[in-house]
């Protein structure tokens, strides 16, 4: 016989009588609803039910996870172009992930017309904002030269920041590409001045030297 939990069969119905009317208005309180339909109680039809209520009230999560799900397909029909008006919205509500992941469909030109001074602002916005993924992507374009005037110091700068915060690959990046920007060190070539000083000793003479005959 199987186990029931606590939170098996009506007891979704229950849960949202449990939490009110009055509280299920507010977009917080969808999103977190959509999170525990989608991961304790697998049901993904009310999670989405939930995750779109929350969306139209302009709740930023939601609106970048709406837009993840557009694009990637999962949950819903694949829709690039719904993805980017998803990800435009949350910009504006200050997602950094919702920037980087712009940025790139620009890049790329998928939703939208292809636009790499687009793709680029987008891009510094997410990875001034913290984001580790656009720090890494950045550097590789800055230290690669793809899209952007090469500059591996401002490259190795960002990957530096991403690796700080976990990215291995930024971190090993960074360490081969900073190593190449090391000055290497040639021989110091000395003045007149500072070498050695050496004493002067007195030659002896070429040849055999003469010896007097004894008297």
């Amino acid at each position: 016989m199987e186990k029931k939990t606590c939170l098996q069969g009506g007891d979704q119905d229950a849960l949202e009588r449990f939490i009110g009317a009055e509280n299920l208005e507010d977009r917080e309180t969808q999103y977190h609803l959509s999170v525990v339909y989608a991961q304790l109680f697998h049901d993904e039809k009310r999670a989405l039910e939930w995750l779109s209520k929350a969306a139209e009230q302009a709740h930023e999560e939601a609106l970048f996870q709406l837009g993840e799900m557009y694009a990637q397909g999962k949950g819903l029909p694949q829709d690039d172009q719904a993805a980017c008006a998803c990800y435009t919205k949350a910009i504006n509500k200050g997602h950094v992930g919702a920037q980087f992941e712009l940025g790139l469909m620009y890049a790329s030109g998928r939703g939208v017309p292809q636009d790499n001074k687009l793709a680029l602002r987008r891009l510094k916005k997410a990875a001034e904002g913290g984001h580790v993924e656009a720090q890494f992507y950045l550097g590789k374009m800055y230290c690669e030269g793809r899209g952007v005037v090469i500059n591996k110091p401002w490259g190795c700068k960002l990957l530096q920041r991403a690796g700080s915060q976990g990215h291995e690959e930024a971190a090993q990046l960074y360490q081969q590409i900073s190593g190449e920007l090391a000055p290497k060190r040639s021989p110091k070539v000395l003045t007149k001045e500072e070498k050695p000083q050496t004493r002067d000793t007195p030659r002896r003479p070429l040849g055999r030297q003469k010896t007097c005959p004894n008297k």
